[in-house]
């Protein structure tokens, strides 16, 4: 709801349940802080149909919204704003994982499913250059994921154990992820494949 500030009239509304088939991951309601771009307004619905949603904060008017098969409902964190390798993007939680999306257009750029548990994925991502750090507690310990543009012709996915990233890097991906893990206290590695573009 966008009320206007010196009357506190509404101005407009959305109802992310019933405009967007909204739903969150477990039975609290929704509890993310709406983040204001400019005069976008950026949102986490957590359906398969719009897991996140960008409006006009103006008017309401939708702007974009994105897709993302087995979303698994809206986390309890907020969405942030990152810039890597040039390209502006908006990531957050979902119940399935972290997920960034193009700030342009909403398309997925890449999802992460590690790190997140099956009750409630709650703290807000960090972010620092190419780096997001993630964690959501319920022994699901925590992850630092790299994101990189593919660079190579072929498809190649390494992995290790050792305190040094694994790289996958493919040219079906958009983005690609290396992720150190952390939970009971071990560490481990991993390369995963990002969403297709």
């Amino acid at each position: 709801m966008c009320l206007e500030a010196a009357t506190g009239k509404e101005k407009w509304s959305k109802d992310l349940a019933k405009d967007c088939e909204g739903y969150v991951m477990s039975s609290w309601n929704w509890s993310e802080s709406v983040l204001i771009d400019g005069d976008t307004l950026v949102c986490t619905p957590g359906s398969d149909t719009a897991a996140m949603l960008a409006l006009d904060k103006n008017d309401g008017k939708e702007r974009w919204r994105t897709a993302v098969k087995g979303a698994g409902g809206a986390g309890y964190s907020s969405v942030v704003i990152a810039e890597v390798k040039g390209v502006k993007m908006y990531i957050n939680w979902l119940g399935s994982g972290l997920i960034g999306v193009n700030a342009k257009d909403g398309k997925l750029l890449w999802k992460s499913a590690l790190a997140r548990n099956g009750t409630a994925n709650i703290p807000t991502p960090l972010v620092q250059d190419d780096l997001v750090f993630c964690s959501t507690g319920y022994d699901a310990g925590s992850a630092l994921l790299r994101l990189v543009l593919p660079r190579t012709a072929a498809s190649r996915q390494r992995r290790n154990t050792s305190s040094k990233p694994a790289i996958c890097r493919t040219t079906t991906a958009a983005w690609c992820c290396w992720m150190a893990t952390s939970t009971a206290g071990t560490t481990t590695a991993r390369g995963t494949r990002a969403a297709s573009s």
